[in-house]
């Protein structure tokens, strides 16, 4: 989380973000929305909208949630008001506290308290902001905040909203649902009614109705205005989701496949083709049981498609890099180092519809695992219709919101809605266009001048000037930046020489000449993770670091600096990734008195390199793929293809297959807390700090974000032009 000891990450955060927020909590339809008469939501599969049925079971407002039901006759509080609102998009807001001690720990927090105040919900004294628990709000003060939230001018005196219909109609959607709800009266004036306490019925049905209302103007949109136009540093690697490692090339995936699960905004996976999940008593055994949907070509998808896919992910002639995260699964590993045939895994298409899998160990993870692109869909016939398949755009069969209808090379990558999804009637954009703009200042220059309606990560990464601007959106993400040490290349088969070169680094300094803020690592697990963000050595702590040098010149038997090999860094090449190597290269040499190299190659020739064990220290990182410790440790595991370090701890290893095996979340916690301490006490990677995720689109563009790691996330966006 950043926190607001960060103040260049405050500075730069918008006040529009509240509008954004607003869009993303109200925006998703439901199959049957609520009526101010029923008192129950029934048939609710959208997942953004269950999920904010469940903020409002959390605060009190409605109660249960199979059939969430509320009390019609209950009042709302100010309190819990504010706290949905916040609570909503997990702000550090504690629920039963009085006070907002903890905010603004993001700028858009700050934004809805300063909101709150001037809205008369809350109060605010020297103490901060603070709120009266047992007062109830009125409709008038819900409407206010509304209204202010949108930065419309309401009339107190006269009780309207009298430039309501001078806003774009996706704004008027959100006052149009406090009005179908009973709060506020009226269209065009917008009257309310002030001294009127809303009950929990309104508040409940104004949400609902606000995603009903937000459904009918999306369906108005203009067809001609849905383009969306990207810059991207360079070409994917791949788009076959069984293949793939990288997160550009995993935001294309994202967005041209689909599988059992998907990410939420909040990082939880919610159901997508699967329809229903059933798992077994002892966690051991998933029944999945698929919704009916149909390929890019209008093939059915079945169960078998995935058990193909994740076999063929498991063959040992198959060249996954993440073959590891299906390891979880019965005889998974053993099939995968080609010990036991494939059909003894613990995947099985029991008919058409019904997937069953059956795994190791428990692991409370698996859900999570299944809404990563390696546990996508194939299409079998496309597949096997090429041995490069998935590497052009040819016959490239998907199944996700999009369709990619164009890639050439070095220039662009064309994605078209898929008219055969099976949600398609919520996929507002009809095309997407990515253009290969290889420097991110050019990149920034056109989308300034409007050639561009997106810019940022992960296509590309702000740097500088860019990242004080006030248009500038700044997310956390769990994931760290770092170096990575080839243990079997002299001078770092030696401990001590690995953790010097680890300790003498200046990250203060990094952030100060790179120009931006981000927070400093010296762990492999990032803050945003339960366990994470521990200490385990000091920045810059340069007498500890040439102690440690000069104790493993002596152990590798040399009598000075001058006789180590040469030291070469490798980064794949970016402005952003020459400029940290070039300046991490230069600390080094006046640290230990000696010379570094440093060598750029383009992504894929690095990865490349990094597979083959063709460097000395490179740059590389890590976004968490779901959020547990386990994601970043099982990185560094003897069996991991990722590991490109040679490092092998086999009691590193068995820490970790404990953890799958342990329910206790305590006991778990501490297993993997014992892993972290060997594996930095090795150090096999230098941390360096953690991402936070820096992007910028034109106000027409609606309802755009990263997901929890990093992927865009194009079937919630649609342009919205006046």
């Amino acid at each position: 989380m950043i926190t607001p000891k960060h103040p260049v990450l405050r500075k730069v955060l918008p006040y529009g973000l509240i509008i954004l927020f607003l869009f993303q909590l109200f925006l998703s339809p439901l199959s049957s929305p609520a009526r101010a008469g029923e008192k129950t939501f029934s048939d609710i599969e959208n997942h953004w909208a269950r999920d904010s049925i469940e903020r409002l079971v959390q605060l009190g407002i409605v109660s249960g949630f199979d059939n969430g039901t509320f009390q019609p006759e209950g009042k709302v509080t100010r309190e819990q008001f504010v706290k949905m609102l916040i609570e909503a998009n997990r702000s550090s807001l504690t629920i039963g506290s009085d006070t907002f001690v903890d905010v603004p720990s993001t700028r858009w927090s700050y934004r809805y308290i300063e909101t709150a105040v001037k809205s008369g919900i809350i109060l605010e004294d020297e103490t901060g902001p603070q709120f009266l628990p047992g007062t109830n709000i009125t409709r008038q003060e819900m409407a206010l905040f509304i209204a202010r939230a949108l930065e419309l001018t309401p009339d107190e005196n006269s009780l309207n909203f009298k430039d309501i219909d001078q806003i774009h109609p996706s704004y008027r959607g959100l006052i149009g649902g406090a009005i179908e709800a009973g709060i506020i009266s009226g269209y065009p004036n917008g009257t309310f009614r002030p001294d009127e306490s809303a009950t929990r019925a309104q508040a409940a049905v104004m949400i609902i109705r606000m995603l009903d209302y937000q459904d009918r103007v999306l369906s108005e949109l203009n067809p001609e205005d849905q383009v969306m136009r990207v810059p991207m540093m360079n070409d994917p690697v791949a788009l076959d989701p069984g293949l793939i490692a990288d997160s550009l090339s995993g935001t294309f995936v994202e967005n041209l496949f689909e599988g059992l699960t998907r990410l939420g905004k909040d990082g939880k996976p919610y159901p997508a083709l699967a329809k229903e999940i059933q798992i077994s008593d002892d966690l051991m055994t998933y029944t999945f049981t698929l919704r009916e949907s149909q390929w890019s070509n209008g093939d059915p998808v079945t169960a078998h498609d995935f058990e193909y896919a994740w076999k063929r992910v498991l063959d040992p002639e198959f060249e996954s890099i993440y073959a590891f995260q299906l390891f979880i699964i019965k005889n998974a590993l053993s099939a995968k180092q080609g010990e036991v045939p494939l059909d003894d895994v613990g995947i099985k298409a029991l008919d058409d519809r019904t997937l069953q899998v059956t795994l190791e160990e428990p692991a409370p993870y698996f859900l999570h695992l299944t809404s990563f692109y390696t546990f996508y869909p194939v299409h079998q016939d496309a597949v096997e219709s090429s041995t490069q398949w998935g590497y052009s755009g040819e016959n490239l069969i998907s199944n996700g919101p999009f369709k990619l209808s164009d890639w050439t090379a070095g220039k662009q990558i064309e994605l078209v809605k898929n008219e055969h999804y099976w949600d398609a009637e919520h996929v507002y954009l009809n095309k997407a266009v990515f253009s290969v703009v290889p420097d991110p200042d050019v990149a920034y220059a056109e989308f300034q001048k409007g050639a561009f309606d997106w810019f940022g990560e992960p296509l590309h990464t702000p740097k500088g000037k860019m990242l004080i601007e006030k248009e500038a959106h700044i997310t956390s993400i769990p994931g760290i930046y770092w170096y990575e040490f080839n243990t079997d290349s002299a001078p770092f088969q030696n401990k001590k020489m690995r953790k010097a070169f680890a300790y003498a680094i200046d990250r203060d300094q990094l952030f100060l000449e790179i120009g931006f803020d981000h927070i400093p690592a010296t762990s492999i697990i990032p803050s945003t993770m339960e366990g994470g963000g521990k200490p385990y050595f000091t920045d810059t702590d340069l007498e500890t670091a040439r102690e440690l040098f000069e104790q493993g010149l002596e152990e590798m038997g040399l009598n000075d600096a001058s006789q180590l090999p040469e030291i070469t860094i490798t980064y794949s090449d970016s402005v952003t990734n020459e400029t940290m190597t070039r300046i991490i290269a230069d600390q080094w040499e006046k640290a230990f008195n000696i010379r570094v190299k440093t060598e750029g190659y383009p992504w894929a020739e690095y990865l490349s390199r990094l597979r083959q064990g063709d460097f000395q220290i490179a740059r590389m990182g890590w976004m968490a793929d779901f959020h547990d410790p386990i994601s970043f440790l099982a990185l560094f595991t003897s069996y991991n293809r990722l590991n490109n370090t040679g490092w092998e701890n086999s009691q590193y290893d068995n820490l970790l297959v404990s953890s799958n095996y342990e329910t206790d979340p305590v006991k778990r916690m501490a297993l993997l807390s014992a892993a972290e301490q060997i594996i930095m006490d090795e150090m096999p990677v230098i941390p360096i700090y953690e991402h936070a995720n820096v992007w910028f689109n034109h106000n027409a563009v609606k309802g755009g974000y990263l997901d929890a790691f990093s992927n865009l996330i194009l079937k919630s966006i649609y342009i919205d032009k006046p």
